[in-house]
């Protein structure tokens, strides 16, 4: 087998395990491979997340592993497409990263690693020379196992690594007779503000079985996230922190005005509020607070436990109920 050909099944190969590694991710309640601070939630769920519909992990990991597959068959007719193929996924993987570095300015630390994939085997395709030997069957085996092994192993690892330790922040807040929620969220964050409205419909469904404790953790890629948080800590001091979280989540202007009006409106004291907002203090109090929340061994924000079930991410109705019936179960 030549060089080429094998550069080129193990590009497919890395973009094929890491396209189902960023997919695992997108469908789990509690993702293990994105980075808590990571841009890959932003890249995800923005207008280039999908192509006509389809989420791209999903299109990686079809992409990837159609050119995987006709690589093992190189001299037959449809291996013909392979040189088409390589040039295409170049061109698609170029793009992408020109779209997160240029136009979405957020970096998706999976999502590079599968636009790297795609670029080099268009550069693979058109620096190396073509000598592509007739593979033996038995020869394609190994290949087939390896393959096997890049999509069978993200899922099987996401479901037997155990969840980690409730955080003893989490604990300090629980109480008897009721199922205690502790969120971590960010105003900024989308999908926290995905989130906001159906876990306001999952605390009204139970009702006064559950409580609610929140925490605020602004992520410093999130422009407006700090202003947010100061304005939400100093309407709690007023007494007013539930009716702002919900006016911020509602809002399309988080900067230091825009949170200002949001206070006002709400009826809030604004020579108390204008000081507390710009204090040191207010900043040190918020980090203070929410600091733990990056070595919980979740990743990414919201953050849920519904007493000890933690979840990661943007969140269902149906992962927060079987969340809850699992809670209380063990309760």
């Amino acid at each position: 087998m030549s060089i080429k050909l094998c550069a080129l099944r193990l590009l497919a190969l890395l973009g094929l395990a890491v396209s189902t590694v960023s997919l695992v991710d997108q469908l789990s309640s509690r993702p293990l491979f994105c980075g808590f601070e990571s841009g890959c939630n932003e890249v995800m769920r923005s207008a280039f997340g999908r192509v006509a519909g389809v989420p791209l992990p999903v299109v990686g990991v079809v992409a990837f592993g159609l050119f995987f597959a006709l690589s093992l068959f190189p001299n037959r007719p449809a291996g013909r497409l392979l040189a088409p193929l390589a040039l295409l996924a170049g061109a698609a993987g170029l793009a992408l990263l020109l779209v997160q570095v240029l136009v979405l300015k957020r970096l998706c630390r999976l999502c590079l690693v599968v636009d790297a994939c795609a670029l080099f085997l268009a550069v693979v395709e058109l620096g190396l020379p073509s000598s592509v030997p007739q593979a033996a069957p038995a020869r394609r085996w190994p290949w087939v196992i390896l393959a096997a092994l890049a999509v069978a192993l993200p899922p099987v690892w996401s479901l037997l690594k155990p969840p980690p330790p409730v955080p003893e922040a989490v604990k300090a807040h629980w109480v008897d007779g009721k199922v205690t929620v502790v969120l971590v969220t960010d105003f900024d964050c989308p999908a926290c503000r995905e989130t906001h409205p159906i876990l306001e419909a999952f605390l009204r469904e139970k009702g006064d079985d559950v409580r609610l404790v929140r925490f605020v953790y602004p992520l410093p890629q999130h422009a407006n996230a700090r202003h947010a948080a100061r304005a939400y800590w100093c309407a709690n001091a007023q007494g007013k922190g539930d009716s702002m979280a919900q006016a911020l989540f509602g809002s399309n202007d988080l900067s230091p005005e825009g949170c200002e009006r949001i206070a006002a409106g709400l009826g809030l004291d604004l020579k108390r509020y204008r000081p507390c907002v710009t204090a040191a203090t207010t900043d040190e109090a918020i980090d203070a607070t929410s600091g733990w929340a990056p070595q919980s061994g979740l990743r990414g924000l919201p953050l849920v436990w519904i007493q000890d079930q933690a979840l990661a991410g943007a969140q269902t109705p149906e992962s927060l109920r079987a969340a809850f019936e699992r809670a209380s179960r063990k309760r």
